[in-house]
């Protein structure tokens, strides 16, 4: 295991944890976007990740991501994707109606994780 710092003008700025026995431990859901207009088309993006057990990113990472949308919003594309190398992103778009927006992930190795986006 070991550690990396960055240092700028001899402060340190960011620091990274690294392990040499990386476990599939999590998945990260993250939106664009909190709030959407429900009067007009609008659309965010979610990438998800694959996290390991100090929250990298697992780049050797392959599964099937399944996807739910419920309330104001329609998924834009399959609900199953690949995530590749640890990542995988999709888009919702709202219906025309106000209210909360849950977006779940799930996969066979690490479970779900949801997310809430606000259409007003």
């Amino acid at each position: 295991d070991g550690r990396i710092t960055g240092f700028v003008d001899g402060k340190a700025v960011a620091e990274i944890r690294l392990t040499g026995s990386a476990v599939a431990s999590s998945l990260q859901l993250q939106a664009d976007d909190a709030e959407l207009l429900a009067s007009e088309k609008d659309a965010t993006r979610f990438i998800v990740r694959a996290l390991d057990q100090l929250g990298n990113v697992l780049p050797v990472f392959d599964d099937v991501l399944f996807i739910k949308v419920s309330g104001p919003a329609r998924l834009l594309g399959p609900d199953a994707i690949p995530l590749r190398a640890g990542i995988g992103g999709f888009w919702i778009e709202t219906t025309g109606a106000t209210g909360e927006i849950g977006v779940t992930v799930s996969t066979r190795r690490l479970g779900q994780q949801s997310a809430v986006v606000q259409a007003k």
